[in-house]
């Protein structure tokens, strides 16, 4: 979502992430407002052996102009967050989402945001 975006701090587009070349995306801790992975609208998404570093969510699925859903999110590394987060535009509905083997390492929150 390039509404929760900075400018200049973006993670790679069209990759296809696997055991071999796993995709990373790193911001600087003091960069804010920068979402890692942002699926809204969104059906049949997989995101795989990835390693993401933000300044805000590492993951944030919404779903505010369609329904999101069939949602895989395996064998992922989230260094210091927000971690995954579901909303905060959820009005039409997120479904069917498996989340397994993720990894947290740190936040930036103490009210503990996402998983």
């Amino acid at each position: 979502s390039l509404a929760y975006t900075v400018a200049g701090y973006k993670c790679p587009s069209g990759s296809t992430p696997d055991k071999v070349t796993p995709a990373t995306c790193f911001t600087p801790e003091t960069v804010k407002d920068t979402d890692g992975f942002d699926p809204g609208q969104s059906t049949n998404v997989v995101l795989a052996y990835s390693y993401i570093n933000t300044g805000d969510d590492h993951v944030a699925v919404k779903a505010s102009t369609g329904p999101t859903r069939n949602l895989l999110f395996a064998h992922n590394h989230f260094y210091y967050g927000h971690g995954l987060s579901i909303g905060s535009e959820t009005n039409t509905g997120v479904s069917n989402m498996l989340v397994t083997d993720l990894t947290m390492d740190g936040n930036d929150s103490s009210a503990g945001n996402g998983l």
